[in-house]
């Protein structure tokens, strides 16, 4: 069995969920800061295939409740073409809708608190940063709608009885 990346690119970060080695538990692994995917995003994310063994990357698909598509639709399936240009691992969509509103709940049941929505304030955190003790809630949600995006895959994975096709 191998590893499995997903990827959830929004406007300023993208958040990235990692399976285990049997492919069936997604954990989150973290963000990294959006550059358009140029050069320096694509490095990053290699980086992780190379040292995490990927074999596969699952990249959200943000689709309207009724399915049809939006302009972060247009963008997921550029970025998932772009991706496809510069991976030498195979590149799925996954349907994303409500990913976001169910890692928030996550979160919040996790903490021991209600879920409630995001108060819209930025802490001004970046990965890496030793002066705070944790990220703030929005870059919580990032990697954690990550997680979702996974374990939706792997769940559908274990229900599904015809073979996908990567992009």
């Amino acid at each position: 069995m191998s590893k499995i990346l997903a990827i959830d690119p929004g406007k300023v970060r993208v958040g990235l969920a990692l399976s285990d080695i049997t492919a069936t538990l997604a954990s989150p692994w973290g963000i990294i800061s959006r550059a358009d995917f140029e050069a320096e995003d694509f490095k990053h994310i290699r980086q992780i295939i190379a040292e995490e063994a990927v074999e596969l990357v699952i990249l959200g698909h943000p689709l309207s409740l009724d399915g049809s598509t939006t302009l972060s639709t247009e963008d997921a399936e550029d970025v998932a073409q772009r991706l496809v240009k510069n991976l030498k691992v195979p590149v799925l969509l996954q349907d994303e809708r409500l990913t976001s509103k169910e890692a928030r709940k996550r979160i919040a049941e996790a903490a021991g608190r209600n879920p409630v929505g995001r108060s819209g304030t930025n802490s001004g955190w970046e990965p890496g940063q030793r002066n705070r003790r944790k990220p703030p809630k929005k870059v919580l949600d990032d990697a954690a709608a990550a997680t979702v995006i996974l374990q939706s895959y792997l769940d559908s994975r274990k229900n599904q009885t015809q073979q996908e096709t990567p992009l």
